[in-house]
């Protein structure tokens, strides 16, 4: 019965009432791949948005000189979310490597 549903076109003597369980069985997986896309991209979704992106905006991009990052410089950004992160020793060690500049920047 199923290979019949499935290919009535090798059963032309027999009756052709089982295509319409074949049109609700393309129906379903439709409806079935439709959901399996939803399923995958729902943990994308919810992951990029938890995150906080897309963010268009960064206390870094008020910093002086920032208009130059795209195109001839480049910035180093160290958040001080970490608990062992100390300003005063961050400072010194930026400054040993003799940058152009080193700013702090408030949140």
């Amino acid at each position: 019965w199923l290979l019949h549903a499935m290919r009535p076109e090798l059963f032309p003597a027999a009756p052709s009432w089982p295509r319409q369980w074949r049109d609700y069985l393309e129906g379903a997986f439709l409806h079935f791949d439709f959901g399996e896309s939803r399923a995958a991209g729902t943990p994308e979704v919810s992951w990029i948005l938890r995150n906080g992106l897309p963010r268009a905006y960064h206390p870094i991009f008020n910093t002086p000189g920032f208009e130059g990052a795209s195109r001839d410089k480049f910035f180093i950004a160290i958040e001080a979310r970490d608990p062992q992160f100390d300003l005063r020793r961050t400072t010194a060690f930026l400054e040993s490597l003799g940058p152009e500049r080193v700013s702090e920047v408030e949140a």
